[in-house]
């Protein structure tokens, strides 16, 4: 995946990016793949050497002199900076100037993009008092963290403020820098998450993960960072071509579907027993057996009764008083009750309790390193259960109507379909025979 897809960035967006390990690199990367024409600039420094990567630099010499300067450029990136100091380093344009810049590309829907910090081309920081020098007004943040820096002492030559590493960590100077320690400076509010805009989509990119033993570690540590960050992605910038994002984790959630009446069963199917327990609440354990997080079971029909089933576990309820009106309106009741901060979710039907855990981290597994819109189960040529669906399908799922579910909206995005070899997934309770059948299999 190219940066700004696993990103899922809107197609002219202001973004900062901060940390270390890359984070020039990711600036201009974005800048090269962003539609139309792109504004770089920096609230700290950038290295004079680095304004080569732009197509042209603007040098603005007063505070806030910027708008004689502002013209639809034909260049794709256009730098914008102060005069280079005796050090050889380019600061930024003043607070005037970077608010006149604001307000030309919101006018003309050109990108903004915004260093905001600075590391010293070191793979791992702690920001200082002062830092990041994050505007408040940016839609994305972009955190990088360099994976380079993993299993090597804690020191100068490896991470910029090693001292207040060390203090958020817990680490001594010296000591091997580990994954946890990776992780929690990313997920500190004084190290990662310092100085974000609440409203700012937050997404880490772990940089330097170049081989499969350094993309293990980072899956691990991208897998903890969802719980603070939009999106955790893992890459290697430094490669050339297309695939610099090798996977992209994002929270997942789960709706499990326990509205309906079960007319043609004759019975509420969510409140069946298979191995000693009801369906719903079989459900809702692999559902949270498997991460996903939150679970949410939403009810209608024996509303009081479903949830009686399901009190103990770890789950929310979200009640749908259109229930009757067919299984569309259960689906928008769940992505209405979803945080805004779920990057997908997976639906479960509430009469096929034998859903495992395999086929939930394969769906997982796929989003991650496809970011498909849509991943569902394909068993002998026929569609199947659970269906995942990315946040960028939320909105049309909000407004399906009737009793046909998400199925609505398959032929509005590309499905990636996995295939799957468990027949079981094709049997749902739709009549006592169906029931019969889902109790002699083992």
């Amino acid at each position: 995946m190219r940066l700004v897809e696993a990103a899922q960035l809107s197609d002219h967006p202001i973004v900062a990016i901060v940390g270390s390990g890359g984070k020039t690199s990711a600036l201009f990367r974005l800048g090269r793949e962003l539609p139309g024409p792109v504004f770089i600039t920096t609230t700290t420094h950038l290295g004079v050497e680095q304004a080569a990567f732009a197509d042209r630099q603007v040098t603005i010499f007063e505070d806030g002199d910027v708008k004689s300067f502002l013209e639809i450029p034909n260049e794709k990136v256009t730098l914008f900076t102060g005069p280079a100091s005796v050090d050889l380093r380019l600061p930024g344009i003043g607070d005037a100037g970077l608010e006149r810049l604001l307000e030309y590309c919101l006018g003309h829907q050109i990108s903004l993009l915004i260093e905001a910090d600075g590391s010293r081309g070191l793979s791992l920081k702690a920001p200082a008092q002062h830092e990041p020098a994050i505007p408040g007004w940016v839609s994305d943040l972009i955190v990088v963290a360099g994976m380079q820096g993993i299993g090597k002492p804690l020191s100068n030559e490896v991470v910029h403020r090693p001292e207040r590493f060390a203090a958020i960590t817990g680490l001594k100077m010296g000591e091997t820098i580990s994954v946890e320690a990776v992780s929690r400076m990313l997920l500190h509010p004084e190290g990662g998450l310092k100085n974000i805009p609440a409203h700012a989509r937050r997404i880490v990119l772990l940089n330097q993960a170049d081989s499969e033993l350094v993309q293990s570690q980072a899956g691990r540590i991208a897998g903890e960072l969802t719980s603070g960050y939009h999106a955790a992605l893992v890459g290697a910038l430094q490669k050339t071509g297309n695939e610099e994002v090798s996977a992209c984790y994002k929270p997942v959630a789960g709706v499990i579907l326990a509205a309906g009446a079960a007319e043609r069963y004759g019975a509420p199917k969510p409140l069946l027993e298979w191995k000693g327990e009801t369906f719903v609440r079989r459900i809702a354990q692999t559902a949270l057996q498997a991460g996903l997080n939150p679970v949410i079971v939403v009810t209608g029909y024996a509303g009081d009764r479903v949830q009686a089933a399901v009190a103990d576990l770890r789950v929310q309820i979200a009640r749908n008083p259109d229930w009757q009106s067919g299984q569309a309106s259960s689906v928008r009741t769940g992505i209405q009750a979803l945080p805004d901060q779920t990057g997908a979710a997976i639906f479960f039907v509430s009469d096929q309790p034998q859903v495992t855990h395999r086929i939930l981290a394969a769906e997982m597994e796929r989003h991650r390193t496809t970011q498909a819109a849509i991943v569902a189960p394909m068993i002998d040529g026929k569609r199947a259960n659970p269906v995942l669906f990315d946040r960028s399908a939320f909105e049309a799922l909000s407004l399906i109507t009737g009793d046909a579910g998400g199925r609505q909206v398959f032929s509005r995005f590309a499905v990636s379909w996995l295939e799957w070899n468990d027949t079981d997934l094709l049997l749902d309770v739709d009549t006592p025979q169906d029931y019969q059948r889902l109790l002699n299999r083992k």
